[in-house]
């Protein structure tokens, strides 16, 4: 029955083992009498002991009685000497954590990165630890908000610089271990960093095209971001226009300049086969009307000219940008090279 005394172990001999929920009732006994104004001080005498023996007994009961459980009460120096060992283990666990730095954002890496600390920890103290790690993991965060506690561990530690004669540096074995688990540390902690960056930079980039659109729209965004007016003026479309006629005209001048060595004009053989209006002496169809004959030019010659149908689209094209240049009115262009006549 849940108000029955609990069985205690007999004087000489051991007591069942310690469960997680005994082993969180210590740790809150321990800061409750940690808080006490008169037994606080000294967290190692034997008065402030005591003070720890009794608040866990309280709870204890209180916690047999709310969830139905028959945990032994022990004795004062059994609880002191656990305490002792927790505290001690929970004190390495935090080493560990804080060495391995702050875990990142996302819920699964932080599982995966909470998962390694505890498997580095287990094989840096494993032997020690035994079967209590998810004890020294509950029990980190009933401690870690104790100011009392560090200075517990504190005075501990003290106490046992003054009984040890020598200190023995950890053998090659330990370190090249302890140089194997940082490294396992580090390479979890980077790729779950690695992992988080992808993640934002391909959210970033999709609501930054969300934004701006795609092609020239992201282009002019882009543009008007930097306030670049400049750049801003040659996307309109009076700008491309001139564009491509000043490379339109680049490029005659170029013809102009290539043929201006090979070309010959038709009256003086300038292609094979030319097409032209000329006027012999004989009427062939009894009028008198001009008769088209075609003049046949050797091939050594036509072959350094241009062909009929170039020609006669060069001559459209000269035209057609005549035609826009007189409509325009551009006089900015007087005193260039008349590439139409």
């Amino acid at each position: 029955m849940a108000g029955a005394a609990p069985p205690v172990a007999a004087a000489g001999s051991r007591g069942p083992k310690w469960t997680t929920a005994e082993c969180n009732l210590l740790c809150k006994a321990f800061v409750a009498a940690s808080e006490d104004a008169a037994e606080g001080t000294d967290q190692t005498s034997a008065e402030f002991q005591e003070k720890t023996h009794q608040k866990y007994i309280l709870l204890l009961q209180q916690h047999n009685t709310e969830h139905g459980t028959n945990f032994p009460p022990r004795k004062a120096h059994s609880n002191f000497n656990q305490f002792r060992k927790i505290s001690k283990l929970v004190l390495k666990y935090k080493s560990v954590e804080d060495n391995a730095g702050d875990p990142p954002s996302g819920d699964n890496d932080k599982a995966v990165f909470l998962e390694g600390i505890k498997n580095t920890f287990k094989k840096w103290h494993g032997k020690e630890c035994g079967n209590m790690l998810e004890a020294i993991v509950s029990c980190k965060e009933f401690l870690k908000g104790s100011p009392k506690w560090a200075d517990f561990e504190a005075k501990i530690e003290e106490k046992n610089t003054k009984k040890r004669k020598t200190t023995r540096p950890p053998g090659n074995k330990v370190a090249k271990q302890q140089k194997k688990d940082e490294a396992i540390v580090k390479n979890v902690l980077q790729i779950s960093s690695d992992e988080q960056e992808k993640k934002d930079h391909r959210r970033n980039k999709d609501l930054f095209m969300q934004k701006i659109g795609t092609g020239m729209d992201a282009l002019a965004t882009c543009l008007a971001d930097r306030n670049d007016q400049q750049l801003l003026e040659y996307l309109s479309p009076e700008s491309r226009k001139n564009c491509a006629r000043q490379l339109l005209e680049e490029r005659l001048k170029r013809m102009k300049a290539q043929n201006s060595t090979s070309f010959i004009r038709p009256e003086t053989k300038s292609s094979s086969v030319i097409s032209s209006l000329t006027t012999d002496g004989s009427d062939t169809d009894g009028t008198g009307s001009p008769v088209q004959v075609e003049k046949v030019v050797p091939a050594e010659v036509a072959t350094a000219g241009e062909s009929p149908t170039d020609m006669r689209l060069l001559r459209e094209m000269q035209a057609r940008i005549k035609a826009e240049k007189n409509d325009d009115n551009d006089t900015d262009n007087d005193g260039e090279e008349d590439l139409y006549a």
